[in-house]
């Protein structure tokens, strides 16, 4: 180890908690016992490392590393999605700041950290002021919304104190009990950039929650406006995230963008909720206006009301360029059809041509949703529209490429489906897309299978690769139209394109009519997989429940030799047990009919669903299978002996990744 310069540990499980809620540090500990003297880059993110109250932490191992000259040379530490306590992240701070001061630490250049509390931000403002951070270059907090500090360490580095300081990330909010670090925050940037004392900065990402009620408008009003004081002649990215109950912010960060001082800027990030609009338009002028030059990715987040409203007037007043990249993410609300509709008229002019992504949220937690069958016509027809004729004739979104639509956002059955219709019956086609993920499906919404099938059907989607039409929680059928239709869909040449296919259709019944309409489903299904078009198919997820002769139906398909790219296949819910589903399943999983399956997730088998499939690959060739995920599966001890027994006979020779679920003993 005396010679590893980077350490990356990232999901790497390095802490386990017990079902009695115990935590285990010791692959921590042993890993911190030893010297790195040449490492620079520690990351241990997003390992679970929050410990408990009366137990061992993971704190005194990695503030301890520093302590004793273990980790003399690092530079660069990580620790963000680690859900570590408050008080550990301070003793890690505090470890690390003493160690700066003695010199054991030269310097760091980046620092990431899942939140900083007072005393944390205290150790951290002292380093800084006192100059042992004079090479920091990122300094990140976006885990914990309630940092309160990093108000003291806003004010450090706007007094100059982190001269090379090139990229700033912080996510806060007021506590239950108002505090001013958020003021101070604010304060300290408008300060810092109106003394010239940020000049470094590259990127600056600033997230901050709370109610409208709280929101401190002055010194976000004179943060947004000091933006425009020319000190930031090097910023390249720019995200900011609020809610007011005004629009006196968004009206400060138009009056700044456009200015004409942020020379630099590449990537603009709003993510707003404002009370008032008339400012909104003014945003929406200043950026269609061609006021930032150097814009080449602009994202924007916004609820469905009248200030959306405002800010498309703003975009119609002139053009986005179509060397701008933009991604537009929606909220319903109640306000939404004018709304949505305004935002149509501006795709179907052609306002937004470089418009990229569209994501259409979810409605808000109590509500059924709010996008009605009209509103949401216009916005498929607007997005397929055509304007001029011949040679002249232009698409209106002709470099989107990812469609996203959670179905809770629509207010009836015909919401969904009316979009999609909108898409069929428009004049053009959307020849970039690559990505339609339409997820959290209702019972509903499943009419709008036919007019998805005919998007596909009428060549809408030329390029499209990955298809997501389900629900992770919702058991849904697609009846027999629905399903019979898609299936049609992906017998037609325009399903060659796709690489991912996503879909879920069961029946909750229990009966013989349940069991045939779901296997007329499954085998409708089965068609699409055995005529070639789906040749280039790579992944494969089927979310239902099934029936065993279901998957007898299904196999049909999947065994036909057709879907030779297939390198993923996910049945997460299908019930795998002793029966014919599994027989016809474990014909169907062979190198001869899949031979590029790497990866097989099997959610519900059993142990005798798996000696069934492993005694099928002893008399058949089994896949080239690299990843088997039986995580969430019945598999107990019998099973895991089975598999033991597979590996050591040598006929799945790339199987390194083997994953189970906690029926095993231990």
């Amino acid at each position: 180890l005396s010679s590893l310069r980077v350490l990356i540990l990232k999901e790497n499980c390095l802490a386990r908690k017990s079902k009695g809620g115990e935590w285990n540090f010791s692959s921590l500990t042993a890993l911190f016992s030893h010297q790195f003297p040449a490492l620079q880059e520690l990351d241990v993110s997003y390992n679970q490392l929050e410990g408990s109250d009366d137990a061992d932490t993971a704190a005194p191992m990695v503030g301890e590393a520093f302590g004793g000259g273990r980790l003399p040379s690092v530079q660069r530490l990580n620790l963000s999605g680690t859900d570590m306590r408050q008080a550990d992240v301070t003793a890690v701070c505090t470890a690390v700041c003493s160690a700066l001061e003695t010199g054991s630490v030269p310097s760091l250049t980046a620092l990431h950290l899942c939140g900083v509390d007072v005393s944390a931000g205290q150790a951290l403002a002292a380093a800084l002021d006192s100059d042992r951070l004079p090479e920091l270059r990122e300094l990140v907090a976006q885990d914990d919304t309630l940092s309160e500090g990093m108000g003291v360490v806003t004010r450090s580095i706007a007094s100059g104190k982190a001269p090379a300081l090139s990229v700033l990330k912080m996510e806060v909010a007021y506590s239950t009990d108002p505090n001013t670090h958020v003021d101070d925050i604010w304060e300290g940037l408008a300060a810092g950039l109106r003394g010239g004392r940020l000049g470094s900065l590259e990127d600056l990402d600033l997230s901050f929650r709370y109610d409208e009620d709280d929101f401190p408008t002055e010194p976000n009003r004179e943060f947004a406006r000091a933006l425009g004081a020319g000190a930031l002649s090097s910023l390249r990215r720019l995200s900011l995230e609020w809610s007011e109950d005004s629009d006196e912010v968004v009206g400060a960060l138009a009056e700044s963008l456009g200015s004409g001082v942020l020379v630099s800027l590449e990537e603009l990030c709003i993510s707003v909720g404002c009370g008032e609009e008339e400012e909104c338009k003014s945003l929406g002028e200043v950026l269609s206006t061609g006021k930032v030059p150097s814009l080449r990715k602009l994202e924007l987040t916004w609820w469905l009301d009248e200030s959306l409203e405002k800010l498309a007037q703003g975009l119609g007043v002139g053009s986005l360029s179509p060397d701008v990249a933009v991604d537009f993410r929606l909220w319903p609300t109640e306000e939404g059809d004018a709304a949505l509709k305004a935002f149509a008229a501006i795709i179907r002019d052609r306002k937004v041509p470089g418009l990229r992504k569209l994501e259409i949220g979810e409605a808000r937690p109590d509500d059924e949703g709010f996008i009605v069958e009209g509103a949401a016509r216009d916005l498929g027809e607007a997005l397929v529209h055509v304007s001029g004729e011949g040679r002249t004739a232009s698409l209106s979104s002709p470099a989107l490429e990812e469609l996203w639509i959670d179905s809770d956002g629509f207010e009836t059955e015909k919401g969904l489906s009316g979009l999609l219709s909108g898409i069929a019956s428009g004049g053009g086609c959307l020849p970039s897309l690559h990505n339609l993920h339409i997820n959290r499906l209702r019972q509903r919404d499943t009419p709008a299978a036919p007019p998805l099938a005919e998007c596909i059907t009428k060549g809408k989607f030329p390029k499209l690769r990955n298809l997501h039409f389900s629900s992770k929680s919702n058991p849904i059928s697609l009846g027999q139209e629905g399903m019979q239709a898609l299936a049609l869909a992906l017998c037609s040449p325009h399903a060659k394109s796709l690489r991912s296919l996503t879909l879920r259709s069961e029946e909750t019944g229990n009966d013989r009519k349940a069991v045939a309409a779901e296997v007329a489903q499954m085998s409708a299904l089965s068609v699409s997989f055995s005529l070639g078009q789906l040749t280039a198919l790579e992944e494969l997820s089927l979310g239902g429940a099934l029936f065993p002769e279901s998957v007898s139906a299904l196999s049909v398909g999947l065994g036909s030799g057709k879907l030779r790219s297939l390198r993923s296949l996910e049945l997460q819910r299908v019930l795998l047990h002793d029966d014919e589903g599994t027989t016809a399943l474990c014909q169907a999983l062979s190198a001869e009919k899949l031979p590029e399956l790497r990866c097989l997730k099997l959610g519900r088998v059993n142990d005798a669903g798996l000696k069934k499939m492993v005694k099928a690959w002893g008399e058949a060739t089994p896949p080239p299978l690299e990843e088997l995920n039986l995580w969430g599966s019945s598999v107990g001890d019998e099973g895991v002996l089975v598999l033991i027994a597979l590996a050591g006979t040598g006929r799945v020779p790339m199987l390194w990744d083997v994953r189970v679920g906690s029926s095993v003993s231990r």
